[in-house]
């Protein structure tokens, strides 16, 4: 019989290279990105799991850099396995997901509790949009390099909620939203004053990000956040499902910094469409929602 070791390097190598051929099937466009949504390696990190202990369970996730889109370079998995013949017996184990790879985290694993994540929870980029609306993208407009910290976890006590925990930590405050992880509702919002206000201009973006509408679904206008890192020359176009081009919302050079723009879809029926950002050889393209 195999060691545990052996076992979990003879599994680690076939599923890197179910990873492999996984990301080679990708588009070169999201390929060629290495920042990914909380979900998007889970299950790998499942199967490695129960190498560990064969009643592992997800108990948080969790990463410290996740931009406005709800991506991230790097999403840390921890999972618990309950012992029944006493808490101390109980452990821990994380994962580290990163670079089309789910690796194990030999820093130390330690008991976490029994909280298990009990329900089918949204994806990060679900909670990041709820989170921006409910006053994220204000915040990184004032404080355009405070760092986004997401975690998800299960509320120990009555009513049993899993929730996605917010913090948007700039130079002033740390400011926390609270969303129920199923529904999408924003459970509490909280700020803590930590220092002075610091000038707005002091900081510039370091990537072209483009935000997620809000609100969304919306009738009939929304808000298009976007930023650059430099001077460029912007296109911010509208298109339906079908590709079909319906509204040039930017045509023109701007300089770097965050930007915002008005969408009125007043004479369209509601459904899906698609807003797309180009600045040089970049292109990020989003989905919104009108609902009348």
């Amino acid at each position: 019989m195999m060691s545990r070791e052996a076992r979990l390097h003879s599994f680690s190598r076939g599923v890197f290279l179910t990873v492999s051929i996984a990301v080679i099937s990708l588009s070169p466009e999201v390929s060629a990105q290495s920042r990914i949504t909380a979900k998007h390696l889970k299950a790998i990190a499942d199967s490695l799991s129960v190498v560990f202990a064969s009643n592992a369970e997800l108990a948080t996730v969790k990463s410290f850099d996740v931009d406005t889109m709800g991506e991230a370079s790097a999403w840390t998995y921890t999972y618990f396995s309950f012992d029944t013949s006493g808490a101390r017996n109980s452990k821990s184990y994380s994962f580290i997901a990163q670079d089309g790879q789910v690796t194990f985290d030999d820093s130390g694993a330690v008991p976490w509790g029994p909280f298990i994540l009990l329900c089918e929870w949204m994806d990060s980029d679900s909670a990041l949009a709820i989170a921006q609306h409910a006053w994220g993208s204000d915040i990184k407009r004032r404080f355009p390099s405070c760092a986004i910290i997401a975690s998800l976890w299960q509320l120990p006590a009555p009513p049993w909620y899993c929730a996605w925990h917010v913090d948007y930590r700039c130079p002033d405050s740390v400011r926390s939203v609270y969303i129920d992880a199923t529904s999408g509702e924003v459970l509490r919002r909280a700020a803590i004053v930590t220092s002075v206000e610091l000038p707005r201009d002091q900081t510039l973006p370091i990537r072209m990000e483009l935000c997620q509408n809000y609100p969304n679904p919306f009738n009939p206008t929304t808000t298009i956040c976007y930023s650059l890192p430099r001077k460029s020359t912007v296109q911010l176009r509208v298109f339906d499902t079908l590709g079909r081009h319906l509204a040039a919302l930017v045509q023109g050079e701007q300089d770097a910094g965050y930007h915002e723009v008005k969408f009125f879809a007043s004479g369209l029926s509601s459904g899906a469409y698609f807003y797309r950002l180009a600045c040089g050889n970049s292109v990020q393209t989003r989905k919104m929602i009108l609902s009348k």
